[in-house]
């Protein structure tokens, strides 16, 4: 989700959305702070504390690069920041997403905006911050929600997630499955077709991010045809 609020230090930009989402309350680092790296991160937990948000930072770079190697997170470690959560950012041709099969007896459901029936299976850190989920809604421009059933349970959904248009790009987020119809071909059936609805908007380009760690989410966008572009973690200091 977008931040309700951001500012600059040179290249970086400042994000903060009342805690939700880590993108939306991060420092994005990179290009020249137009300072010091140092004085750059002192500005950054100032900032933040301003904020009463704990001092976050999103370093990115090729597969398997090392954020403490770099010159910022270099800077970030010998002032007492940690990283973690490392996240795939992967990319896909819709064309080749959306001619993926779906298992028989799933249906999908492409919402406007999303109702009650989308709220209640949600994701639940969503669900936790709806108020802030729904004005950040309003920042994003065109966008969709999903809801995923079998057949024989219709009209009760079971899963759900959202995309996000940009153009010539539309980005998969909010991905969530009931915890006992996971592994139900329901998650896969949210992605395929909105794909499906991604590709007939003539989009040709799609992304999501998922943690590197989340070996069977990772395993099932392979096998859909997306394929790594780059990765980045977190930084904080605590």
């Amino acid at each position: 989700m977008p931040p309700l609020e951001h500012g600059v230090i040179g290249d970086w930009l400042l994000r903060a959305a009342d805690g939700f989402t880590g993108r939306a309350n991060s420092v994005l680092v990179q290009g020249d702070p137009g300072v010091p790296l140092a004085r750059a991160f002192e500005q950054v937990e100032g900032w933040y504390a301003d904020r009463s948000l704990p001092p976050l930072a999103q370093l990115a770079g090729p597969s398997g690069f090392d954020p403490g190697a770099t010159p910022a997170g270099a800077v970030a470690a010998e002032r007492g920041w940690r990283f973690f959560g490392r996240v795939l950012v992967m990319t896909a041709a819709s064309a080749v997403v959306a001619d993926a099969p779906m298992r028989p007896n799933t249906a999908v459901a492409v919402l406007p905006e999303p109702d009650e029936s989308w709220w209640s299976v949600a994701a639940p850190r969503s669900v936790e911050h709806r108020e802030t989920y729904t004005a950040t809604l309003n920042r994003i421009g065109a966008a969709a929600h999903l809801l995923a059933f079998r057949q024989e349970d219709f009209p009760t959904p079971s899963s759900a997630g959202r995309l996000a248009f940009a153009p010539g790009w539309a980005g998969v987020f909010d991905l969530h499955v009931l915890p006992d119809r996971r592994r139900d071909g329901l998650g896969r059936a949210l992605v395929v077709e909105g794909a499906r609805a991604v590709h007939d908007a003539g989009i040709p380009s799609m992304y999501l991010q998922v943690s590197a760690d989340n070996h069977a989410a990772v395993e099932l966008y392979r096998g859909l045809g997306f394929d790594t572009h780059h990765e980045y973690v977190y930084g904080r200091r605590d």
